[in-house]
């Protein structure tokens, strides 16, 4: 990249915002507030059972344990997007100069996407669930480190930032969430509007190459897509429950010790809803 193609004033507004307002999430959240039961992790309508009958039969201790575990699925799909970024601009940054401008914004943005999975492992660790890798995430990382045009990575990170950063603003806004969740939201959209503003100054000067990307068939943008809901949540161990609130197994095997997986549509609770739609 060069200056030409992003203006000098624009590289030193976001790197000068970005002196004046960065988190240190270990600073700024207060993480002694206990990971219990007591709060939702994820705004209720955005979970995956919500509105079916499985959701109405669950407990509320069975409904926000999954808030939890599907949050903490979203955060490893975040960190795995994270290190792609951060792969990807530490590659860009071999043939930068330290006179030029965007030498610094790239420095600060990797420094930026390094807290933010740091705080998002901390949130994870701190629930006691799982790591929900993404699914076939090693396969389609090595794809993007080396086949991922800048054009590409750029339509990768506004698809990711979108989709998070509607989480995010929808958890920063309600009191049912937990506070943890709600200050972590905050910062994530904070220090992430920079980003997309870059991201949007690089595309507007590449139109004419976007006309040509595959935008929804590139493999960071698939895992972007989806790495809202893994189906690992489903069969996890830490949401065995023997029986719903009224007893039955709720989706139809008598002798089920878990909650069924949302991603498999067996006919027992009808299409799950997703936060768009339904998934089919």
């Amino acid at each position: 990249m060069s200056l030409e193609e992003i203006s000098g004033p624009y590289l030193q507004h976001i790197i000068d915002a970005s002196h004046r307002k960065s988190f240190d999430a270990y600073k700024e959240i207060d993480w002694n507030v206990p990971f219990d039961y007591s709060y939702f992790y994820m705004p209720q309508d955005m979970i995956s059972l919500f509105g079916t009958k499985l959701w109405d039969q669950m407990t509320r201790e069975q409904k926000v344990k999954l808030s939890m575990h599907e949050a903490c699925s979203a955060f490893a799909g975040l960190i795995w997007f994270e290190n792609q970024l951060s792969f990807k601009l530490m590659d860009y940054l071999i043939d930068e100069s330290p006179l030029d401008l965007q030498f610094y914004w790239m420095q600060i943005e990797v420094a930026d996407e390094c807290r933010h999975s740091m705080m998002f492992g901390e949130a994870i660790r701190r629930s006691g669930v799982p790591w929900y890798k993404p699914r076939y995430s090693s396969l389609i990382a090595f794809f993007t480190k080396y086949l991922t045009s800048r054009v590409g990575m750029m339509l990768s990170t506004l698809a990711a930032e979108e989709i998070t950063g509607y989480l995010h603003h929808r958890t920063e806004k309600d009191p049912e969430c937990h506070p943890v969740m709600r200050e972590l939201s905050r910062i994530h959209i904070l220090e992430e509007a920079r980003h997309r503003g870059y991201a949007h100054q690089y595309l507007r000067q590449k139109l004419a190459a976007c006309r040509n990307v595959p935008a929804l068939d590139d493999p960071t943008l698939r895992i972007a897509r989806d790495h809202d809901y893994n189906p690992a949540i489903g069969a996890s161990r830490h949401l065995r429950e023997p029986r719903l609130a009224d007893g039955s197994a709720g989706d139809g095997e008598a002798q089920s010790e878990s909650l069924p997986n949302p991603a498999r549509d067996d006919g027992a609770s009808g299409r799950v809803p997703d936060r768009h739609g339904y998934r089919r």
